[in-house]
C-alpha cells in the first residue's frame, strides 16, 4: 500500500527538524551544563573575593576582564549546538529547493521523495524525530526526509504513516 504526499514545507517546522538534527546528545549536553556552572561558580566566587577588598588593583580587574571572557566563551561553547542548527538551518532555507514543492510517496519498502529519484529503504533510515505535525527521518549519510501532516490529503493516511514508520524505523542512533 502505497500513500503519496504532496505539499509546501512549513519554515517553522523544517527549522524544528533541523534543530533536533543538530541536538546534541544528553550526554555531551550534561557535561556542556556541568563545566559552565562550575566555571560560573567560580567566576562569582573570583568577582565576590575581588570587591571585598577595599580597593581593586589594575591587576585584579584586568584578571576579572581575562576571567568574563572566558566566561564568555564557556557560554557560546554551550550554546553553540543551538547556534550551528539555526544558522544551518538559515542557510538551508535560503536554497530554493529546500522551499520548493515536495511530492512523493511512502510504501512498506521506504519513502520516495519526488518521482525521479529512487526510494530511500527503511532500512537507511537511523533516527526518527515523530511529533504530531511532523516526521523527520534521518539517514547515516547526514540526509534527511521531512514529512509534514499537512502533505497527506486526510488524517486517516497521516495515522497509517506514523504507524508505518513507527514499525519500520530501527532507530540506531539516539
Amino acid at each position: 500500500m502505497e500513500i503519496e504526499f504532496s505539499g509546501q514545507p512549513d519554515k517553522d517546522i523544517y527549522f524544528k527538524a533541523i534543530r533536533w538534527i543538530y541536538k546534541p546528545s544528553k550526554k555531551s549536553t550534561m557535561i556542556r551544563v556541568a563545566v559552565f556552572v562550575i566555571f560560573a561558580a567560580l567566576y562569582i566566587a573570583l568577582v565576590v573575593l575581588a570587591f571585598q577588598e577595599d580597593a581593586i588593583s589594575p591587576y585584579e580587574s584586568e584578571k576579572l576582564l581575562r576571567h568574563l571572557i572566558t566566561f564568555l566563551l564557556l557560554g557560546y561553547i554551550l550554546f553553540q549546538p543551538a547556534i550551528n542548527a539555526y544558522r544551518k538551518a538559515t542557510s538551508l532555507w535560503k536554497d530554493p529547493s529546500s522551499r520548493r514543492h515536495r511530492t512523493g510517496r511512502v510504501s512498506p519498502l521506504g519513502v520516495v521523495i519526488d518521482p525521479l529519484k529512487d526510494w530511500m529503504k527503511w532500512e537507511t533510515f537511523i533516527r526518527v524525530e515523530s511529533k504530531t505535525d511532523y516526521i523527520v527521518l534521518f539517514t547515516a549519510s547526514r540526509t534527511f526526509v521531512l514529512l509534514q501532516r499537512s502533505f497527506f490529503r486526510d488524517e486517516q493516511e497521516w495515522k497509517l504513516t506514523q504507524n508505518m514508520v513507527a514499525q519500520k524505523v530501527q532507530v540506531v542512533v539516539d
